[in-house]
């Protein structure tokens, strides 16, 4: 498997940058997770707009939060789980 290097929000430009600011600005950091996926600005674009789509779904922000940490743990992402913190 390829690793991919985080696109630092620093030095990203172009759709990359603007993608990685919206980041920060929603979530107050830039996860590592986002900053490998700016490797491929359409690949950040369609997971935000996912989010986005989610988050106005029918669940409570709490019960999302509580999924996704029962995922990560599920899944062995320990890496993950500070996020939530």
């Amino acid at each position: 498997m390829t690793d991919f290097a985080p696109v630092e929000p620093e030095t990203a430009t172009g759709k990359a940058a603007d993608l990685l600011a919206q980041v920060h600005t929603s979530l107050g950091v830039t996860p590592t997770m986002t900053k490998v996926m700016a490797n491929s600005p359409a690949l950040l674009q369609g997971y935000l707009a996912l989010s986005g789509a989610i988050a106005g779904g029918t669940l409570k922000p709490a019960v999302r939060e509580r999924l996704a940490i029962a995922t990560a743990q599920l899944h062995s992402h320990s890496s993950i789980i500070p996020a939530f913190r």
